[in-house]
Protein backbone atom coordinates (compact mmCIF):
# COMPACT_ATOMS: atom_id res chain seq x y z
CA UNK A 1 0.00 0.00 0.00
CA UNK A 2 2.84 2.38 0.89
CA UNK A 3 4.59 1.55 -2.36
CA UNK A 4 1.43 2.42 -4.33
CA UNK A 5 1.13 5.75 -2.50
CA UNK A 6 4.73 6.60 -3.37
CA UNK A 7 4.09 5.81 -7.03
CA UNK A 8 0.91 7.92 -7.04
CA UNK A 9 2.69 10.86 -5.41
CA UNK A 10 5.52 10.61 -7.94
CA UNK A 11 3.08 10.55 -10.86
CA UNK A 12 1.08 13.46 -9.38
CA UNK A 13 4.27 15.53 -8.91
CA UNK A 14 5.41 14.91 -12.47
CA UNK A 15 1.97 15.77 -13.81
CA UNK A 16 2.04 19.09 -11.95
CA UNK A 17 5.50 19.85 -13.38
CA UNK A 18 4.28 19.07 -16.89
CA UNK A 19 1.28 21.40 -16.46
CA UNK A 20 3.54 24.20 -15.23
CA UNK A 21 5.80 23.76 -18.25
CA UNK A 22 2.86 23.75 -20.67
CA UNK A 23 1.29 26.88 -19.20
CA UNK A 24 4.75 28.45 -19.12
CA UNK A 25 5.18 28.19 -22.89
CA UNK A 26 1.59 29.09 -23.82
CA UNK A 27 2.47 32.80 -24.23
CA UNK A 28 4.73 31.80 -27.11
CA UNK A 29 1.71 30.62 -29.10
CA UNK A 30 -0.68 33.47 -28.38
CA UNK A 31 -3.19 33.92 -31.19
CA UNK A 32 -2.47 36.77 -33.58
CA UNK A 33 1.00 37.49 -32.16
CA UNK A 34 4.47 36.66 -33.36
CA UNK A 35 6.42 36.55 -30.11
CA UNK A 36 10.19 36.33 -30.15
CA UNK A 37 13.19 37.15 -28.01
CA UNK A 38 13.56 40.93 -28.21
CA UNK A 39 16.66 41.19 -26.02
CA UNK A 40 18.76 38.87 -23.91
CA UNK A 41 21.65 38.78 -21.47
CA UNK A 42 23.35 36.31 -19.14
CA UNK A 43 24.14 37.40 -15.59
CA UNK A 44 26.83 35.49 -13.71
CA UNK A 45 28.03 35.30 -10.13
CA UNK A 46 30.96 33.22 -8.90
CA UNK A 47 31.53 32.42 -5.22
CA UNK A 48 33.42 30.07 -2.90
CA UNK A 49 31.12 27.85 -0.88
CA UNK A 50 31.62 25.63 2.16
CA UNK A 51 28.19 24.19 2.78
CA UNK A 52 29.12 22.29 5.93
CA UNK A 53 30.42 25.49 7.57
CA UNK A 54 27.63 27.63 6.13
CA UNK A 55 30.14 29.90 4.41
CA UNK A 56 29.69 31.69 1.08
CA UNK A 57 32.21 34.20 -0.20
CA UNK A 58 31.65 36.10 -3.44
CA UNK A 59 34.55 36.01 -5.90
CA UNK A 60 33.22 37.68 -9.02
CA UNK A 61 29.87 39.09 -10.15
CA UNK A 62 28.79 40.47 -13.50
CA UNK A 63 26.01 42.93 -12.93
CA UNK A 64 23.35 42.61 -10.34
CA UNK A 65 23.27 39.17 -8.68
CA UNK A 66 23.49 38.84 -4.91
CA UNK A 67 23.94 35.50 -3.12
CA UNK A 68 23.44 34.53 0.50
CA UNK A 69 23.35 31.21 2.36
CA UNK A 70 20.72 30.71 5.05
CA UNK A 71 19.76 27.50 6.84
CA UNK A 72 21.13 25.28 4.13
CA UNK A 73 19.42 27.21 1.32
CA UNK A 74 20.94 29.60 -1.19
CA UNK A 75 19.06 32.80 -1.96
CA UNK A 76 19.78 34.27 -5.41
CA UNK A 77 18.59 37.89 -5.63
CA UNK A 78 18.42 39.93 -8.82
CA UNK A 79 16.25 42.56 -10.49
CA UNK A 80 14.56 42.90 -13.87
CA UNK A 81 14.48 46.28 -15.68
CA UNK A 82 11.27 48.10 -16.54
CA UNK A 83 9.59 46.99 -19.74
CA UNK A 84 9.02 49.89 -22.10
CA UNK A 85 6.14 48.35 -24.04
CA UNK A 86 2.99 46.49 -23.06
CA UNK A 87 2.64 42.83 -23.91
CA UNK A 88 6.26 41.97 -23.11
CA UNK A 89 7.54 39.75 -20.33
CA UNK A 90 10.72 38.14 -19.06
CA UNK A 91 11.90 34.55 -19.06
CA UNK A 92 14.70 33.63 -16.65
CA UNK A 93 16.57 30.35 -17.08
CA UNK A 94 19.01 29.52 -14.26
CA UNK A 95 21.97 27.14 -14.38
CA UNK A 96 24.53 26.27 -11.70
CA UNK A 97 28.10 25.04 -12.07
CA UNK A 98 30.26 23.55 -9.30
CA UNK A 99 34.02 23.38 -9.78
CA UNK A 100 33.59 23.97 -13.51
CA UNK A 101 30.97 21.26 -14.07
CA UNK A 102 27.26 21.91 -14.45
CA UNK A 103 25.12 20.41 -11.71
CA UNK A 104 22.38 18.18 -13.15
CA UNK A 105 19.55 19.96 -11.32
CA UNK A 106 15.89 19.08 -11.71
CA UNK A 107 14.87 22.72 -11.71
CA UNK A 108 11.26 22.31 -10.60
CA UNK A 109 12.37 20.28 -7.59
CA UNK A 110 15.49 22.24 -6.63
CA UNK A 111 14.60 25.88 -7.34
CA UNK A 112 11.76 27.98 -5.99
CA UNK A 113 10.77 31.57 -6.64
CA UNK A 114 11.17 33.90 -9.60
CA UNK A 115 12.37 31.98 -12.63
CA UNK A 116 10.81 30.53 -15.75
CA UNK A 117 8.23 32.21 -17.96
CA UNK A 118 6.10 35.33 -17.71
CA UNK A 119 8.04 37.40 -15.18
CA UNK A 120 7.37 41.10 -14.63
CA UNK A 121 10.00 43.76 -13.84
CA UNK A 122 11.21 44.36 -10.30
CA UNK A 123 13.23 42.71 -7.55
CA UNK A 124 13.30 38.92 -7.80
CA UNK A 125 14.61 36.00 -5.78
CA UNK A 126 15.32 32.36 -6.54
CA UNK A 127 15.78 29.94 -3.64
CA UNK A 128 17.91 26.84 -4.11
CA UNK A 129 16.49 24.40 -1.57
CA UNK A 130 17.58 21.06 -0.07
CA UNK A 131 21.31 21.69 -0.47
CA UNK A 132 22.27 19.77 2.69
CA UNK A 133 19.91 16.89 1.94
CA UNK A 134 21.18 16.61 -1.65
CA UNK A 135 24.90 17.28 -1.27
CA UNK A 136 25.91 17.34 2.43
CA UNK A 137 29.46 18.29 1.36
CA UNK A 138 29.65 21.12 -1.12
CA UNK A 139 33.00 22.88 -0.90
CA UNK A 140 34.65 24.73 -3.77
CA UNK A 141 33.79 27.20 -6.53
CA UNK A 142 30.17 27.69 -7.47
CA UNK A 143 28.87 29.74 -10.38
CA UNK A 144 25.31 30.95 -10.89
CA UNK A 145 24.20 31.89 -14.42
CA UNK A 146 20.86 33.55 -15.14
CA UNK A 147 19.84 33.78 -18.79
CA UNK A 148 17.48 36.77 -19.04
CA UNK A 149 15.27 36.76 -22.14
CA UNK A 150 12.78 39.49 -22.92
CA UNK A 151 9.87 38.16 -24.99
CA UNK A 152 7.45 40.23 -27.00
CA UNK A 153 6.26 41.25 -30.41
CA UNK A 154 8.99 43.09 -32.26
CA UNK A 155 7.97 46.44 -33.71
CA UNK A 156 10.19 47.08 -36.68
CA UNK A 157 10.81 50.58 -38.02
CA UNK A 158 9.66 49.29 -41.41
CA UNK A 159 6.61 47.16 -42.16
CA UNK A 160 8.07 44.18 -44.01
CA UNK A 161 4.61 43.16 -45.20
CA UNK A 162 4.71 46.11 -47.61
CA UNK A 163 7.49 44.42 -49.52
CA UNK A 164 10.67 45.95 -50.87
CA UNK A 165 10.37 49.72 -51.33
CA UNK A 166 10.56 51.02 -54.90
CA UNK A 167 11.18 54.30 -56.65
CA UNK A 168 11.02 53.27 -60.28
CA UNK A 169 11.43 55.29 -63.46
CA UNK A 170 7.67 55.25 -63.88
CA UNK A 171 7.23 56.71 -60.41
CA UNK A 172 9.84 59.35 -61.20
CA UNK A 173 8.11 60.32 -64.47
CA UNK A 174 5.73 62.93 -62.91
CA UNK A 175 8.72 64.72 -61.40
CA UNK A 176 10.48 64.74 -64.76
CA UNK A 177 7.34 66.07 -66.47
CA UNK A 178 6.98 68.80 -63.86
CA UNK A 179 10.61 69.77 -64.39
CA UNK A 180 9.95 69.89 -68.15
CA UNK A 181 6.91 72.12 -67.66
CA UNK A 182 8.96 74.42 -65.43
CA UNK A 183 11.77 74.62 -67.97
CA UNK A 184 9.29 75.28 -70.79
CA UNK A 185 7.62 78.04 -68.77
CA UNK A 186 10.96 79.71 -68.10
CA UNK A 187 11.96 79.31 -71.77
CA UNK A 188 8.73 80.84 -73.11
CA UNK A 189 9.14 83.62 -70.58
CA UNK A 190 12.53 84.42 -72.09
CA UNK A 191 10.89 84.76 -75.54
CA UNK A 192 8.42 87.29 -74.17
CA UNK A 193 11.28 89.12 -72.48
CA UNK A 194 13.22 89.37 -75.77
CA UNK A 195 10.09 90.59 -77.61
CA UNK A 196 9.47 93.19 -74.92
CA UNK A 197 13.03 94.49 -75.15
CA UNK A 198 12.89 94.59 -78.97
CA UNK A 199 9.62 96.56 -78.99
CA UNK A 200 10.94 98.94 -76.36
CA UNK A 201 14.25 99.53 -78.15
CA UNK A 202 13.15 99.52 -81.76
CA UNK A 203 9.68 101.06 -81.57
CA UNK A 204 9.10 102.90 -78.32
CA UNK A 205 12.43 104.72 -78.15
CA UNK A 206 12.39 105.68 -81.85
CA UNK A 207 8.82 107.04 -81.86
CA UNK A 208 8.55 110.72 -82.82
CA UNK A 209 5.70 111.54 -80.44
CA UNK A 210 4.08 110.38 -77.21
CA UNK A 211 0.92 109.38 -79.03
CA UNK A 212 2.94 107.21 -81.39
CA UNK A 213 5.08 105.68 -78.57
CA UNK A 214 2.22 104.92 -76.13
CA UNK A 215 0.91 101.72 -77.86
CA UNK A 216 4.43 100.36 -78.15
CA UNK A 217 4.98 100.95 -74.44
CA UNK A 218 1.78 99.13 -73.54
CA UNK A 219 2.72 96.20 -75.77
CA UNK A 220 6.26 96.00 -74.38
CA UNK A 221 4.98 96.28 -70.83
CA UNK A 222 2.39 93.49 -71.32
CA UNK A 223 5.02 91.18 -72.75
CA UNK A 224 7.35 92.02 -69.87
CA UNK A 225 4.62 91.16 -67.31
CA UNK A 226 3.98 87.89 -69.15
CA UNK A 227 7.71 87.17 -69.00
CA UNK A 228 7.75 87.77 -65.22
CA UNK A 229 4.64 85.62 -64.68
CA UNK A 230 5.98 82.69 -66.71
CA UNK A 231 9.44 82.92 -65.12
CA UNK A 232 8.16 83.08 -61.54
CA UNK A 233 5.73 80.23 -62.22
CA UNK A 234 8.46 78.12 -63.81
CA UNK A 235 10.92 78.75 -60.99
CA UNK A 236 8.23 78.00 -58.39
CA UNK A 237 7.30 74.72 -60.08
CA UNK A 238 10.97 73.75 -60.42
CA UNK A 239 11.78 74.48 -56.76
CA UNK A 240 8.71 72.56 -55.56
CA UNK A 241 9.51 69.67 -57.91
CA UNK A 242 13.13 69.43 -56.75
CA UNK A 243 12.05 69.58 -53.10
CA UNK A 244 9.38 66.88 -53.46
CA UNK A 245 11.72 64.68 -55.50
CA UNK A 246 14.45 65.00 -52.86
CA UNK A 247 12.00 64.11 -50.07
CA UNK A 248 10.73 61.08 -51.99
CA UNK A 249 14.27 59.98 -52.85
CA UNK A 250 15.39 60.33 -49.22
CA UNK A 251 12.35 58.40 -48.00
CA UNK A 252 13.02 55.64 -50.52
CA UNK A 253 16.68 55.32 -49.54
CA UNK A 254 15.79 55.24 -45.84
CA UNK A 255 13.06 52.63 -46.37
CA UNK A 256 15.39 50.55 -48.56
CA UNK A 257 18.06 50.64 -45.88
CA UNK A 258 15.57 49.56 -43.19
CA UNK A 259 14.19 46.84 -45.46
CA UNK A 260 17.68 45.46 -46.13
CA UNK A 261 18.50 45.57 -42.41
CA UNK A 262 15.32 44.15 -40.89
CA UNK A 263 13.43 42.28 -43.60
CA UNK A 264 16.01 40.46 -45.73
CA UNK A 265 17.19 38.25 -42.89
CA UNK A 266 14.96 38.73 -39.88
CA UNK A 267 16.14 35.53 -38.20
CA UNK A 268 19.71 36.68 -38.46
CA UNK A 269 18.78 39.89 -36.65
CA UNK A 270 16.61 38.47 -33.88
CA UNK A 271 19.42 38.91 -31.34
CA UNK A 272 20.33 42.36 -32.54
CA UNK A 273 19.40 43.85 -29.18
CA UNK A 274 20.97 43.09 -25.87
CA UNK A 275 19.96 43.66 -22.29
CA UNK A 276 22.51 45.71 -20.39
CA UNK A 277 22.46 45.73 -16.61
CA UNK A 278 24.15 48.37 -14.49
CA UNK A 279 27.03 46.91 -12.54
CA UNK A 280 27.11 46.49 -8.81
CA UNK A 281 24.56 46.46 -6.03
CA UNK A 282 22.79 49.75 -5.33
CA UNK A 283 21.47 50.37 -1.84
CA UNK A 284 21.92 46.74 -0.87
CA UNK A 285 19.76 45.54 -3.76
CA UNK A 286 20.70 44.57 -7.30
CA UNK A 287 20.42 47.45 -9.76
CA UNK A 288 19.83 47.12 -13.45
CA UNK A 289 18.96 49.21 -16.45
CA UNK A 290 17.85 48.38 -19.97
CA UNK A 291 19.37 49.88 -23.05
CA UNK A 292 18.93 49.01 -26.72
CA UNK A 293 21.62 48.71 -29.37
CA UNK A 294 20.47 48.68 -32.98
Amino acid sequence: MTRNNEIMNFVRRKAIQLCVMIFGILPLFSFGQKLEVIANQILSHTAEIDLAQGELKSVNTTNGINLRLEYGQMHISYSLPTLEEEGRYYQVIPSIQFNGKELPLILFESLRGDWGQDLNPGKKEIIWINLIQEYKQLEGDIRIDLEINQWGQRKLPYNCDLGQPEFTSRQKLPYYLAAGVAAASIGVGQLFKNQSQDIYSENYLTASSFAEASPFYEDANNKHQTYLLLTYAGVGILVADITLFSIRQHKYKRSKKLYDEYCEDRLGNRNGQKLNFSSGIIGGAPGMKLTYHF
